[in-house]
C-alpha cells in the first residue's frame, strides 16, 4: 500500500482498474479455450474414425490440456498475487515476491518439456535420433564398469 504524508492510505485507482481489466481479459480468454477444448474432446470421441485416429486425437487434447495449465500456474497465479497484494495489504515482497519472476521466467522451458513428454510420436523421434542413441550405446560399452565390481574378470 502507498502510504501519504498523513500516514493515509493512497490507492491507484487508474493501476488497479487497469490491472484487473487485464486479469479479467486473460479470465475471459481462458474460459473460452478452456470450454472450447472441451467440445472438441467431445466432438473427437464422438467421431467416427479410426482408433489409432482417436488416440492421436486424444494425445492432442492432452497437450492441449497441458498448455492450458502450465500457463495457470507459471503466470496467472503469480500475476494475480502481484496485482492483489497491493489492495490486500499482502507484504508480497518481504516473503514470496522473489518466486514470481523465476515462475515467469520457467514458463516456456515447462511448456515445451511437457509438450515433448506429452506426445508420444516426439518422444520417440527424439530418443531415436543419433546423439540419444550414441549416449546409450557409451552408457552399455565396457568403459564404465558395472555395479557388481570390474567387467574385466573371467
Amino acid at each position: 500500500m502507498i502510504k501519504n504524508a498523513n500516514g493515509n492510505t493512497k490507492i491507484l485507482w487508474k493501476n488497479l482498474v487497469g490491472s484487473i481489466g487485464c486479469l479479467g481479459l486473460l479470465g475471459v480468454f481462458y474460459t473460452a479455450i478452456c470450454l472450447f477444448g472441451l467440445k472438441l474432446f467431445l466432438f473427437i470421441r464422438s467421431s467416427l474414425v479410426s482408433e489409432r485416429t482417436k488416440r492421436m486425437n486424444y494425445q492432442l487434447m492432452e497437450l492441449f490440456l497441458i498448455q492450458a495449465l502450465v500457463p495457470l500456474f507459471f503466470e496467472y497465479v503469480p500475476c494475480f498475487t502481484n496485482v492483489a497484494a497491493g489492495p490486500l495489504d499482502f507484504p508480497y515482497y518481504e516473503d514470496i515476491g522473489y518466486y514470481q519472476p523465476i515462475f515467469v521466467s520457467l514458463y516456456p522451458f515447462i511448456d515445451s518439456t511437457m509438450v515433448f513428454v506429452g506426445f508420444r510420436d516426439y518422444r520417440n523421434r527424439i530418443l531415436s535420433s543419433k546423439p540419444i542413441q550414441s549416449l546409450r550405446n557409451l552408457k552399455r560399452s565396457r568403459i564404465f564398469t558395472s555395479k557388481s565390481g570390474s567387467q574385466f574378470q573371467n
